[in-house]
Parts: structure tokens; C-alpha cells; sequence
């Protein structure tokens, strides 16, 4: 098309750059990471996304102002008979033009506002259904200190109980819980924001030192706790974790242990988020957790399916029975 050097081709021009220079804006919002200290508390973090979600709104308006602006000068002009010629550029074609930028500005707006409500609202642990899973801890860490839940806090944990003289299936799913890590540390939005965390349900012989011999063959990352029976039991209770003893022998230390198979993902305020078991695979675990860190899960992320071994909403038999 020849559309000449009158006024037209000029508002033309205007009208488009404003409308992409506005959906750049909204776009590149969408694509940044909130940044904050790991220490934050839920407060700040709510301040914080209301503060974007406001500071988007305004650039929206200012644009939208300053648009219709150069839009009346524009058209004053032309009214005025200061263009000379008469080009393919109607007042029909601009007014699609402003409709078509706008709907454009509106989508992106809309977009980045619901994925901060999804953000929200995982980690404030709205979803709806969500089983009453996780709470407060204390345990001893594989270097003999004294280590509870809140020592975590801005990182999300991720949590799978079992023994270190397990024979098969502990091996096996610590060398899940390593497969899915080095996905998670290679990940933009995932780096350094896992912590792994190994407890055992079999206190009785996972000391300190016997958690950090049993560690030294997977993520380097991972950390043991340990504690008296009737804390690890408590805490299992909290997780609704399934464990029971199997005797081998008549011997004290000749026993096996029974139990479920998952691992838990809590977000960096403690709160439960998801389970995963035996039937998801290591890639599928890493990017539902990519999901949920980088704010966008949606309904079909959480895994209402994935158990192992026992079904997180039946009955379960939770503690090791008596001799």
C-alpha cells in the first residue's frame, strides 16, 4: 500500500507504537520475578503483589491517556484540513486499530493478574479439598543440631519419609528425590529455593552420624532429622505418614519397617501444597514444583492421584506398635 506522508500515516504510527509500547510493559511485568528477601512474611508479600497489580493499573491509564491525547490532536488536524491527499487510511481503520491495541493491553493485564491470584493463592494454601497435611517440627539434623520447620522459612521443602536400612524402595525414591533436584538447580525459577529434607521413621537406629554416612551417596543438599520416637511419631502424624514395624526376628534390631511411599512439597511459609507418589515421574514431580514456585498451577496441577503405597484420605496406622 502506498498510505503517502500526510497526517494519517503520522496518527497511524502514533496510535500503533503507544498501543505496543503499553503491551510491552504489561508483558514484561508478567515476565519478572517478584524479587524478595527470603526472610519476608506473608504481609509483605501480599503488600508487594497489590503494589504491582496498582503500579500496572496506573501505566494502563497513563498510556490510555496519553494515547487519546495524541489521538484528538491528531484528529483536530485533520479536521482542520491539514492533510493533503487522500490515502487507504480511514477513521474506521484507526478506530479498529485503538479497539484491536486495547483488547491486546486488556489480555496481558488480565494475564498477569491471574497469575499473581494463582501465586496467592498456593501459597496461602486455598486450593479447594486440600487435605490438612504438615505442621510445625522439631527434629536433630544429620550434624546433631537442633532444626525445626521455621529454620526453612523462603525456601520451599521438600520432605519424603523413610530408613536408612530400608533394602529397595528408599534407595530407589532418594534417587528419585536426586533426579528431580538437579532439574529443580538447573531451573530460572526454581534455583536455589528447594530445600530437600530426608526424616526417619526409624529413630531407634537413624542417629545423627548413621543419616550423614546414609546422605553421602545422594544430593548433596539433602538434609537428615532424626529425633526420639515419640517426636518422629508426632511428626508422621502431622504428614499423616503410614509406618509399622515388620519382625524378622526375636532380636531387637532385626526388623524391617512398612510404609508409605510420597514425597511432600511445602511452600516457603510452611504451608502443604502437594503430595507426589510412586505413579508420577521424576520430570512430571519437577514441573508440577516449577509450576507452583513460579506461580503458574492451575487446576490440573495438583496431584489428587499420584499416592504410592497408602491413601492420603483412608484411615491410616500411623507410629511403630509396642514389642
Amino acid at each position: 500500500w502506498d498510505l503517502g506522508e500526510g497526517p494519517e500515516l503520522k496518527m497511524m504510527r502514533t496510535l500503533l507504537a503507544t498501543q505496543l509500547k503499553a503491551a510491552q510493559k504489561v508483558m514484561l511485568s508478567n515476565l519478572l520475578p517478584i524479587v524478595r528477601p527470603a526472610s519476608s512474611c506473608c504481609s509483605w508479600l501480599s503488600a508487594q503483589r497489590i503494589g504491582a497489580q496498582r503500579a500496572t493499573s496506573a501505566t494502563l491509564q497513563t498510556v490510555a491517556v496519553q494515547s487519546a491525547k495524541r489521538g484528538a490532536r491528531t484528529m483536530a488536524t485533520l479536521g482542520s484540513g491539514g492533510g493533503k491527499g487522500k490515502g487507504p487510511v480511514t477513521w474506521q481503520s484507526v478506530g479498529l486499530l485503538v479497539c484491536a491495541g486495547g483488547g491486546l493491553v486488556a489480555y496481558f493485564q488480565s494475564t498477569e493478574t491471574e497469575r499473581l491470584q494463582r501465586l496467592q493463592e498456593t501459597k496461602q494454601g486455598k486450593a479447594v479439598g486440600k487435605p490438612d497435611i504438615g505442621g510445625p517440627f522439631e527434629l536433630i539434623d544429620h550434624f546433631g543440631r537442633k532444626t525445626s520447620d521455621k529454620d526453612f522459612r523462603g525456601k520451599w521443602m521438600f520432605i519424603y519419609f523413610g530408613f536408612t536400612y530400608c533394602p529397595d524402595i528408599c534407595p530407589n525414591e532418594m534417587m528419585r528425590m536426586t533426579q528431580i533436584l538437579k532439574v529443580l538447580d538447573e531451573g530460572k525459577d526454581t534455583k536455589d529455593k528447594i530445600q530437600p529434607i530426608f526424616i526417619t521413621i526409624d529413630p531407634e537406629r537413624d542417629g545423627p552420624e548413621q543419616l550423614k554416612d546414609y546422605l553421602a551417596d545422594w544430593h548433596s543438599r539433602i538434609i537428615g532429622m532424626t529425633g526420639t520416637p515419640e517426636v518422629i511419631m508426632q511428626t508422621g502424624k502431622k504428614f499423616r505418614v503410614y509406618f509399622t514395624k515388620a519382625r524378622l526376628s526375636e532380636k531387637a534390631d532385626d526388623y524391617l519397617i512398612d510404609h508409605s511411599i510420597m514425597f511432600y512439597l511445602m511452600d516457603d511459609q510452611g504451608n502443604f501444597v502437594d503430595y507426589f507418589g510412586k505413579s508420577l515421574s521424576t520430570d512430571a514431580i519437577a514441573d508440577k514444583i516449577t509450576k507452583y514456585i513460579n506461580g503458574s498451577a492451575d487446576d490440573t496441577t495438583p496431584s489428587l492421584n499420584s499416592l504410592g503405597v497408602q491413601p492420603i484420605d483412608r484411615p491410616t496406622i500411623v507410629g511403630i506398635p509396642a514389642k
